[in-house]
């Protein structure tokens, strides 16, 4: 049962802390300087060597990959399509293939 014992105090010690300029996806997801917003963010993590900030590049590194592949193997014809099928279809703030890291 998730409820019990001390496994979210401890994931979080391990996660450590979010990078200065955190907010959450329902404050950005219509804020007209999300792109600032979230450059910020992502310049922070990317000085950070918490385990949390070295498995979020981690994952936003393979995602990357993968909306590589997908152009690659003729799955999507660009990235624009990728990304569009994550932020319109599943709601992300951005795609898989950015500049943030």
């Amino acid at each position: 049962l998730f409820s019990t014992g001390s496994w979210k105090e401890d994931a979080d010690r391990w996660i450590g802390e979010l990078p200065e300029g955190y907010h959450p996806w329902k404050d950005l997801v219509k804020d007209s300087e999300r792109a600032i917003k979230l450059n910020a963010y992502f310049t922070k993590l990317r000085s950070m060597d918490s385990s949390g900030a070295i498995l979020a590049r981690d994952y936003l590194k393979r995602s990357k990959q993968i909306g590589k592949k997908l152009i690659a193997d003729g799955v999507a014809n660009s990235a624009d399509d990728v990304n569009g099928v994550l932020m319109n279809g599943f709601f992300h703030l951005y795609g898989p293939i950015n500049n943030f890291i």
